[in-house]
């Protein structure tokens, strides 16, 4: 091999080397700043999520006391259920790594248990029927028990 041919292997060598370490950095960092954006928005819907659910515990507290009736009931769960189905569609459509799958999932089924709690307490009211106020604290419990998953999820990634 001449000696003009391997200085140009060993050149276009180099630069690979350097091209490769380059990406990796790159991909590495970028991963970092999707763990970082992950975390700030989860704990920001998460606090969007608690705000919300505070807000219509308030409502049923108003419900439960007889300052509402069922219409009322049913008027005021019915504008809350958008508002969920918001939130569950914010954490489906955020960007994560494997990592954080777990804890995205778990979040959403939270969310998704709250609404259809919510859902099945309005046709309790609608209806008077025990076994859709039955299902509606079911799916409650099956909310919280998802949420703690998902927050065991996160702190074990975090």
């Amino acid at each position: 091999m001449n000696r003009k041919l391997r200085k140009k292997i060993i050149a276009f060598s180099g630069l690979g080397i350097t091209a490769v370490l380059i990406a990796t950095f790159s991909i590495s960092h970028f991963q970092s700043n999707i763990s970082e954006n992950f975390s700030d928005s989860y704990q920001n819907i998460v606090t969007q999520a608690r705000q919300l659910t505070q807000s219509f515990q308030n409502e049923m507290g108003k419900w439960q006391s007889k300052q509402y009736d069922n219409i009322t009931m049913i008027k005021i769960t019915n504008t809350y259920l958008p508002r969920f189905q918001k939130l569950i569609n914010n954490i489906e459509s955020l960007q994560s790594t494997p990592k954080f799958e777990n804890t995205k999932d778990f979040y959403a089924k939270s969310l998704e248990s709250e609404m259809l709690s919510y859902t099945n307490f309005r046709n309790y009211l609608l209806s008077d029927n025990r076994s859709a106020y039955r299902q509606s604290i079911r799916l409650l419990s099956d909310s919280l028990n998802y949420e703690t998953k998902s927050f065991n999820a996160f702190r074990n990634v975090t």
